[in-house]
């Protein structure tokens, strides 16, 4: 009697075996999300996984700035991660495959306002944020909002001279304005407070001038 239970249970096992390997055979994916500034987990961010067929998965990351997805179909997936106060981050292709989870590390880049609410504009940064992220970020958006203004020509000519005039010596954001308005020829002090000494910046960069 005994032996029949036991062959009866080994039955049961070899019945149910493949139909364990289908449930496990889909994949899954694990999205670790942080702060591209600090490297903290960000929490409550929404992350969205959608595949070739157009269908979408949403989740939202917990504390620990994590997402997991299971029951995936083996395939690529797009990723996209976005949250109040960040820019969206996107992976355009992700593969997951069967049976196994597919890690994906996103970092989040704050936007400006968020930036500047949190660490003040950058043409004054505190003593402890000299090399902080609304320094890096309000560098670039102003730099980029002279060369909307100016064109490409005048706006190469600031650089240019301004490394050649200023190589191996200190300077400060004012000796640059006004390096900057004299190869202009024009006033640039209203430009740099708008988009370098505000709390807040325009939604728009300045328009181009024509090439």
């Amino acid at each position: 009697m005994k032996r029949i239970i036991r062959l009866f249970a080994g039955v049961l096992v070899i019945c149910a075996s493949p139909a364990a390997m289908a449930q496990s055979a889909d994949g899954g994916m694990r999205i670790a999300v942080v702060s591209m500034e600090t490297q903290r987990p960000l929490e409550g961010v929404t992350v969205t996984v959608s595949d070739s067929d157009g269908d979408v998965i949403t989740r939202r990351t917990e504390a620990n700035g994590t997402a997991e997805l299971s029951d995936l179909d083996a395939g690529l997936y797009v990723v996209t991660a976005d949250g109040p106060g960040l820019i969206a981050a996107r992976e355009p292709s992700v593969r997951v495959v069967r049976r196994k989870v597919t890690p994906l590390n996103l970092e989040m880049l704050a936007r400006t306002e968020a930036l500047r609410a949190a660490f003040g504009p950058p043409d004054r940064p505190a003593a402890d944020a000299m090399s902080g992220p609304s320094v890096a970020d309000g560098g670039a958006v102003a730099l980029h909002a002279l060369r909307q203004t100016v064109g490409d020509d005048r706006f190469f000519a600031i650089l240019r001279s301004w490394v050649a005039e200023h190589a191996g010596t200190s300077a400060t954001t004012d000796d640059f304005v006004d390096h900057a308005s004299k190869i202009a020829g024009e006033d640039l002090t209203g430009l740099f407070m708008t988009w370098l000494s505000g709390t807040s910046v325009p939604e728009q960069y300045p328009v181009a001038p024509p090439a």
